[in-house]
């Protein structure tokens, strides 16, 4: 009896020891694993939980946005790791950051990586509690940016007013147009006029001129600069 007892507790001594050195070695996996590496598990796994929703209806156009974010943002992130020298400079210029610019170059790359996480984890966490019935989401409309319309002060779509946030100034591409916004856009300037007769800068006169026209947009104008010619002649302005 004695000997039975003392042969259980040396298996079960020995089980628990390597369930311990299983644990330990799970551990050092996880730890182990990059930033980068971390992210991109996550992504799939958003990407599996869009694929369910949308084969049970979920409106999923928000998750979406955030595997496109999540995506953009770690790409910024290798290449800002490739350009630490470069994006110290730039923090250098900046009064705030200039006393930490290095390690604010050094540590902006994982710094995009830990918040691209936590919006995926964060996604996951919503969408989970859609498809386990604890939230319900009712679809949001679309807007289209060619159809929509300037009537007296408002925007409207198809007889209704939108309210059309945007990124501005982002490549007008259609990787960042489709979650992102696609106002037009366009910027002038004082300085495009070249000379006292008021000739247009040939190159900003073709940019204008073959604008891609059909999106609602605006006009961003530029009163703080004057044109170099223009001080030259009324330099006494300026003393």
């Amino acid at each position: 009896m004695h000997g039975t007892a003392r042969h259980l507790t040396g298996h079960l001594l020995k089980s628990a020891s390597v369930f311990i050195l299983s644990l330990a070695c799970v551990n050092s996996v996880i730890y182990a694993q990059s930033l980068e590496e971390q992210a991109r598990e996550q992504i799939e796994r958003l990407e599996a939980m869009v694929s369910v929703a949308e084969s049970k209806g979920v409106y999923v156009e928000r998750e979406k946005m955030t595997l496109r974010t999540a995506d953009f943002f770690l790409r910024c992130a290798n290449l800002d790791e490739a350009h630490v020298s470069a994006n110290a400079g730039s923090f250098k210029q900046l009064p705030n950051f200039k006393a930490d610019a290095n390690s604010l170059a050094e540590g902006l790359p994982d710094f995009e990586r830990t918040e691209v996480i936590k919006i995926l984890d964060d996604a996951m966490e919503r969408l989970g509690l859609i498809l386990d019935g604890t939230y319900t989401r009712t679809q949001a409309p679309k807007v289209d940016y060619a159809r929509a319309r300037l009537q007296g002060d408002a925007i409207f779509q198809d007889g209704r007013p939108v309210f059309l946030a945007d990124h501005i100034w982002k490549p007008a591409i259609p990787e960042f147009q489709e979650f992102y916004g696609a106002l037009g856009s366009g910027y002038l300037s004082p300085s495009f006029v070249i000379n006292e007769g008021g000739d247009i800068s040939p190159k900003r006169l073709s940019e204008l001129e073959n604008k891609p026209t059909g999106n609602v947009g605006y006009i961003f104008p530029e009163t703080h600069r004057t044109c170099n010619w223009y001080r030259e002649i009324y330099n006494n302005l300026y003393t």
